[in-house]
């Protein structure tokens, strides 16, 4: 059981206490308000993509029989193969630690379509020569020659081009490899900084080519991120060097979280605090180095399990055991639900289950999600329960709050459904009690319930109740998923807007009764709540009770602010202390922010201020009227029959329809939605049949993605991953000339057409920086730029006239969509940055 430490009194918890019931405040409460739309920076969908996958590929389109079925039972993508695979062109460098690559054969032209999936590589691939010592070696022209062989082999000739490129898979680690003679600090240091110089060579080889503009170069992979290992060295010498180095050349930062014996000292987590004080200390970092938060990829995660006893590789005793393969699913679902908290900065994440394996050969059938059997079929393990559980979540989030730290949540809507995951980390049973704010029109609630035990395989249950349950008992462990389904679709009559803002320095040193300063700027205030994140790294047995002000005034606060366990089996404390500070505190833009310990010793790592504002719902932004004509055939997308669509030669009313959410919004990231002139929405019909515009609702069938194909078309991808061709299936998993299609209209939105005022200028962009001006709008304006897939680049909020666009903030070279919205209307153009 966590011990919860002693602290100051209690704070106000601003607009939460009115969903909490007099009798029952002091008890722990889960408090659900599902006509509440929230939203985590712009995103409110769950974008089930970059959650719901393993580690391992079965090859492009895989039709295994195994995969197939698994897709089909745990609503995969009717196309996903897989997330992670350890093959690129680095592997084909030659041996010659002079630079010399292969010749690349120029099979491709314009921008290249991504696979959604991982490559990565090895540091051996890169210091290829092991009589070597590359500690001495100058690799800098290597290092650039091997850069740009990559960039030009995945524009001209990869075939299955990756949506994520890790070049190197937990180098840093391997780095002492890479020299003779044992440890060396002086070494090794040298081999870690060629390591980030080359990931800054790739990623000025890849953003210097357009074609490679749907691919996001992440890394290094962090395999032990311990950043307080020796007082921090550990975070100076690698972490922090690799962003100072080659931060403002990568896409997003990836990282590998585990819990497990080896990890943290013996059985050890970082699951709960200590995972979420990694994650800020880079996000931190990259906003006071770089001046932007890049996003994170969780590229392993979840508990490393131990091989049986006597196992060698060929020999007679099998690696797979049921009880051990499934503790890490415990770990999985603690770190996932994590994980959604950082939606639009979270790329993808992808839990270390791998794909079929040989129990008898291989070490990690342990992890394994299929383990052959003697008759040479397949056996799905218990990794299976972490897809059963989230199988049929999904929707836009919604307002939930738990007053037990420790009892993580997760709520979304989807038409008529109401789903609820709740996850306790605590190492007692804890018991909550559900408050749902509106239980009119409830007709039914299913119970899926998952026990992970440490001693015995995990018990799966299922339960239907015709009223909403009152309370829910959760061992340590145990996941609950609750789908309360309603007579009618859900509409929401309010927003919730959840805003992270970060603190101007990282890792300061704490002294006795001394206050550690922090300023925290463009703060935006309302009505509603806000969480302190204080990051601590301290010896155990220091205190883990700071005094806090914020502008001045002491915060007040009692109870638990650890999430998860207490960390007592480790050798030091470093996790995140989660402290509610009052609404009253805050001021609109610049905060300044004390903590002080009574004792010396340690740092405060990272200071993030997070705010949750109440707000009007949300309404879709009017987008462009437009018509789709198929390269291929020359027809139009027609929705003259709602039932069935088809193309036609000529285009009218019934062949034009409304993008709606070009810039995002409500819809997952990236994704748009197309409605008829009827005033319904286009479904895809997951492929199955030909695509409908009879929904009245956006759902993930309703959503779509507009692929730049670079040549003037667009390609159409369902939510399942695959491309609309002309005979109107969503079914292709490739883009020809019959799944390209030229869109008429998509710019109709842009100011000229509506308000002359607005200009953006230059455009095309150069190295020089854009200036957005728009005199006539409705009072204070706000600006976003995102990318085509919708991820956000740029905002800014408040905006009067003209505002100035640093071209550092644009990141790499590509097309963009530009917004802007005043009370009254809202305006999109497309920024071209050369």
């Amino acid at each position: 059981m966590k011990r919860i430490p002693l602290l100051l009194p209690c704070a106000l918890f601003g607009f939460w206490l009115s969903f909490l019931a007099p009798a029952v405040q002091a008890q722990d409460v889960i408090s659900i308000d599902h006509k509440t739309q929230r939203f985590i920076g712009d995103v409110s969908q769950l974008d089930r993509s970059k959650y719901f996958t393993f580690h391992g590929f079965f090859g492009a389109n895989s039709t295994d029989p195994d995969l197939v079925n698994f897709r089909n039972t745990y609503n995969l993508p009717s196309n996903y193969s897989g997330s992670r695979r350890f093959w690129g062109p680095l592997h084909k460098v030659d041996d010659d630690p002079a630079g010399t690559i292969p010749n690349v054969i120029n099979k491709y032209d314009g921008v290249r379509s991504v696979d959604g999936a991982i490559a990565t590589g090895t540091l051996g691939s890169l210091m290829n020569d092991p009589n070597e010592d590359y500690s001495v070696l100058d690799l800098s022209t290597r290092s650039q020659h091997v850069a740009t062989y990559i960039a030009q082999s995945f524009k001209d000739e990869w075939d299955d081009v990756p949506t994520f490129y890790e070049p190197l898979n937990e180098p840093m680690v391997h780095a002492h490899e890479f020299y003779p003679g044992g440890w060396n600090t002086a070494k090794n240091d040298i081999i870690v900084t060629k390591i980030c110089e080359f990931h800054r060579d790739l990623g000025v080889a890849m953003h210097a080519l357009p074609e490679l503009t749907n691919m996001k170069l992440i890394g290094y992979a962090s395999a032990y991120p311990s950043f307080e290992n020796n007082n921090f060295d550990l975070w100076q010498k690698r972490y922090k060097k690799f962003i100072d180095i080659a931060g403002q050349d990568m896409d997003g930062f990836s990282v590998h979280l585990y819990d497990g014996v080896g990890i943290n000292n013996s059985g050890g987590r970082r699951s709960g605090s200590n995972a979420e004080a990694i994650m800020d200390m880079i996000e931190a970092y990259s906003f006071e180095k770089l001046g932007e938060v890049k996003p994170l990829a969780v590229t392993e995660y979840g508990r490393l399990v131990e091989s049986q006893p006597g196992w060698t590789s060929g020999g007679n005793i099998s690696n797979y055991e049921p009880v051990e393969n499934s503790q890490a699913v415990r770990s999985q679902i603690h770190m996932v639900m994590s994980f959604m908290e950082r939606a639009g900065n979270m790329m993808i994440t992808v839990p270390f289950s791998i794909g079929k394996s040989n129990p008898y050969t291989d070490m990690f059938s342990r992890a394994s999600l299929w383990v052959k059997q003697p008759d040479g079929s397949y056996h799905v393990t218990e990794r299976r329960y972490f897809f059963e559980m989230w199988k049929d979540v999904k929707g836009k989030r919604v307002q939930i709050h738990s007053s037990n730290i420790d009892i993580q949540t997760q709520a979304f809507v989807d038409g008529n459904k109401l789903h609820v995951v709740l996850n306790n980390m605590n190492d007692a049973t804890q018991t909550a009690n559900l408050n749902l704010a509106d239980v009119t029109g409830l007709q039914s609630v299913d119970i899926k319930r998952l026990k992970v035990y440490v001693n015995q395989v995990p018990q799966f249950t299922t339960s239907s109740s015709s009223t909403a349950p009152s309370s829910l008992s959760l061992e340590y462990g145990e996941t609950a998923v609750l789908t309360y389904t309603f007579d009618s679709g859900i509409e929401f009559d309010a927003s919730l807007s959840s805003e992270k803002y970060y603190a101007n320095a990282t890792l300061k040193p704490i002294a006795a009764n001394s206050p550690v300063a922090f300023t925290i700027d463009n703060v935006e205030k309302g009505t509603g709540t806000a969480i302190l994140r204080v990051g601590v790294g301290r010896d155990l047995g220091a205190s883990l009770q700071p005094t806090i002000t914020l502008n001045g005034q002491t915060v007040s606060y009692s109870g638990d602010v650890i999430r998860g366990y207490d960390q007592a089996n480790r050798s030091r404390f470093f996790g995140i202390l989660e402290i509610p500070v009052d609404m009253s505190y805050l001021n609109n833009g610049t905060n300044a922010i004390t903590v002080k310990f009574p004792d010396n010793g340690g740092h405060v790592t990272s200071v993030i201020l997070q705010v949750e504002t109440l707000g009007d719902p949300v309404v879709p932004v009017p987008g462009p009227i437009v018509t789709f004509q198929n390269v291929g055939s020359g027809k139009f997308m027609s929705a003259q029959n709602p039932n069935q669509l088809v193309t036609v030669l000529a285009a009218g009313a019934t062949e034009q329809f409304e993008v709606i959410n070009l810039d995002g919004g409500a819809l997952t990231e990236g994704f748009v939605a197309l409605k008829g002139s009827n005033g319904q929405y286009v479904s895809s019909q997951d492929g199955a049949t030909e695509m409908t515009c009879t929904s009245t609702t956006v759902g993930s069938l309703e959503e779509f993605s507009l692929v730049d194909q670079g040549d003037g078309t667009y390609a159409i991808q369902g939510n399942n991953g695959l491309y609309l061709r002309e005979n109107m299936l969503c079914t292709s998993p490739s883009v020809s000339t019959w799944q390209k299609w030229t869109v008429a209209g998509l710019n109709s939105t842009s100011v000229e057409a509506i308000d002359a005022s607005f200009e953006v200028y230059p455009n095309p962009s150069s190295d020089e920086d854009v200036r957005v001006n728009w005199p006539n709008a409705k009072g204070p304006y706000s600006i976003r730029i995102t990318d085509l897939k919708g991820a956000l680049v740029f905002r800014a909020s408040g905006v009067v006239g003209s505002y100035q666009i640093a071209r550092s903030s644009l990141g790499a070279k590509g097309i963009y969509l530009l917004s802007v919205h005043d009370q009254a209307s809202a305006h999109s153009v497309k920024l071209l940055v050369k």
